[in-house]
């Protein structure tokens, strides 16, 4: 129930953020820090928070009505499609590179005329 709590509390800070009145009042880096960290943050407490409560009805044959799967199930298929692909990005071998293209590094040409 605590990452409910935290995940709806964290939620309301990022509604409050994307008011046009409030992002003007803070600098470009707060504003970033909110909205891409604290948003994965968000998603990760409310996808926990999806998978432990439901995680009895996952399995359960019972609530599978016409062969479909619970919508508490359906509902984790984007959230953790985007929580495993952020935990790609944020590996070292490709964070360096991506950190380096965000900066402006630009690959030598390798055929010099």
């Amino acid at each position: 129930m605590s990452l409910g709590i935290l995940g709806f509390g964290l939620l309301i800070l990022l509604g409050i953020t994307s008011l046009p009145s409030v992002s003007n009042a803070v600098n470009w880096r707060e504003f970033h820090f909110v909205q891409s960290k604290l948003g994965h943050v968000t998603l990760l407490f409310c996808t926990a928070h999806t998978l432990i409560y439901g995680w009895n009805h996952f399995f359960d044959t019972h609530y599978y009505a016409w062969c479909l799967p619970p919508a508490g199930t359906l509902s984790l298929i984007i959230p953790c499609t985007v929580l495993v692909l952020k935990f790609f990005l944020i590996t070292p071998c490709i964070d360096r590179k991506l950190t380096k293209i965000r900066q402006g590094w630009e690959r030598s040409p390798k055929h010099r005329k």
